[in-house]
């Protein structure tokens, strides 16, 4: 019966994959001056069942939230993975339970149960390893200290629905550091060649999500045709770029706020650029943007022949989420008081930190990206029980008293401070 519903699951994503173009099928940039890509596997099929349509509805609800908060306390270029962060936070809730599992699912706008997230997760993830016109690869992996024991039940969802390689380190020495981040860089081709820069103490598990895509345009453009051009700040000063020229048919959108073109990849996926009117800023665009207006462009969209002046771009990007996260609403993991991971282990322990690191390279061949998202686990086998709250904000008496002899020195009573 299972393999009944992943087999129906994939054919229904591979049709969600075809119908609608995405960028790497999981990064999402902005470039200050007003551009940004698809965030994920966002399109799907109308007539896709709702279990199917989980790895794209929930993901693409997720995906702009995470967007608007990244951009909220970050300024000029973003580059950030909704995919990487959402496969993670997948990872972590299978660790969680009670009301902080309840929580991330929240988080993760997840409106089914866990096991289908699983299941469509496992799909995604296996028909995006899948491609083969472009370089497309996932990995997720669970480094774990030799004294942290993991849950079968946990370690048997990870091997089975996020394909999750596990190692067992010695997080006390330097070189676990080393281990996991060679792994990182061995899964983005060297883009993102440090993800974690030291273990510290109490630190028990490290989850991580790595993505890689190099793509070349079915349309490439032209090196001789790139020259130099003027690209404008909003802050109105003038930045000379190599702008890169072609003219072709692409899909086109034109809306009242912005317009949008579709620049497709020799494989299923498109880098969608969205440029706003002069009167209005890129971080306006994507604080304003969810899954309705989204759909709204591709539903838009006709082919048009274009002459596209394009900036040729490369951009490193990192980000530390756990402020990112409070402010979505996960609170629980991050308290060792509240975090409840008993799926996890027996152990206690609590999410210590979140990191994502990304990397975007556009020129005239095609696309090169990667990213790396880790959520740090810290055992917490020592937690102190909340401290009483002795709050003086009345009169209040006083006694001065010498231990030794028991005389009462001094006795009070302080009706105003």
């Amino acid at each position: 019966m299972k393999d009944q519903y992943l087999n129906e699951l994939k054919k229904r994503l591979k049709l969600a994959n075809s119908c609608i173009p995405t960028v790497v099928g999981c990064l999402l940039f902005i470039l200050q001056g007003g551009f940004f890509a698809s965030p994920s596997n966002t399109a799907y099929a109308s007539d896709a069942s709702p279990a199917a349509s989980l790895a794209a509805a929930d993901s693409d609800a997720f995906a702009f939230e995470y967007l608007r908060e990244c951009i909220r306390t970050n300024k000029g270029n973003v580059v950030i993975s909704p995919y990487g962060a959402f496969s993670v936070l997948s990872m972590l809730a299978n660790g969680a339970d009670g009301s902080t599992r309840s929580e991330l699912l929240r988080v993760l706008k997840v409106s089914t149960s866990l096991d289908d997230l699983n299941h469509s997760n496992a799909a995604n993830l296996d028909i995006l390893n899948s491609e083969t016109k472009v370089q497309l690869k996932i990995a997720n992996a669970i480094f774990v200290d030799n004294d942290f024991p993991l849950l079968h039940t946990f370690l048997q969802s990870m091997k089975e629905s996020y394909k999750s390689e596990v190692a067992n380190l010695n997080f006390a020495d330097p070189a676990s550091v080393k281990t996991i981040n060679t792994w990182v860089s061995e899964k983005t081709q060297a883009r993102i060649p440090t993800l974690i820069d030291r273990l510290r103490q109490g630190d028990c598990a490290v989850l991580i999500n790595a993505v890689y895509f190099k793509g070349s345009w079915a349309r490439p453009f032209d090196k001789k045709d790139t020259t130099d051009g003027a690209f404008h700040l909003e802050d109105g000063t003038v930045k000379t770029v190599s702008m890169m020229n072609h003219e072709a048919g692409f899909s086109y959108y034109k809306g009242p706020e912005f317009q949008a073109v579709s620049l497709p990849y020799k494989g299923t996926e498109s880098l969608i650029v969205l440029l706003p009117n002069p009167d209005k800023k890129a971080a306006d665009i994507c604080r304003e943007m969810n899954e309705k207006s989204w759909h709204t462009i591709f539903d838009g969209f006709q082919d048009r022949d274009i002459a596209l002046k394009l900036p040729r771009f490369r951009v490193n990007f990192s980000l530390e989420l756990k402020s990112i996260l409070e402010r979505m609403g996960m609170t629980n993991s991050f308290n060792p008081r509240t975090a409840n991971f008993k799926a996890l282990s027996k152990q206690p322990a609590y999410v210590g930190r979140a990191i994502q690191k990304t990397f975007i390279d556009v020129n005239e061949e095609g696309t090169e990206a990667a990213a790396a998202t880790a959520v740090v686990m810290v055992a917490a086998t020592a937690i102190r029980p909340a401290p009483l709250e002795f709050k003086v904000d009345r009169p209040f008496v006083i006694a001065l008293k010498e231990n030794k002899t028991g005389s009462l020195l001094f006795f009070g009573l302080i009706a105003e401070p």
